[in-house]
């Protein structure tokens, strides 16, 4: 499994939307966005899923 990052929109309770940066765990780049698909609501992932570096 490697960590991806991604920005997403949210819907914030005043009505208005926000961009944040998110991480998710999956073993592709395409399995990261399909599961934040799930998580956000298929159009709220706003960036491709990008593997983020191992950490020491």
């Amino acid at each position: 499994m490697n960590l991806y990052l991604a920005n997403i929109r949210v819907l914030l309770p005043c009505g208005t939307t926000e961009v944040v940066q998110t991480l998710v765990y999956a073993r592709n780049p395409n399995g990261a966005k399909l599961l934040l698909d799930a998580m956000y609501g298929f159009g709220n992932v706003l960036s491709k899923p990008v593997k983020m570096p191992a950490s020491t």
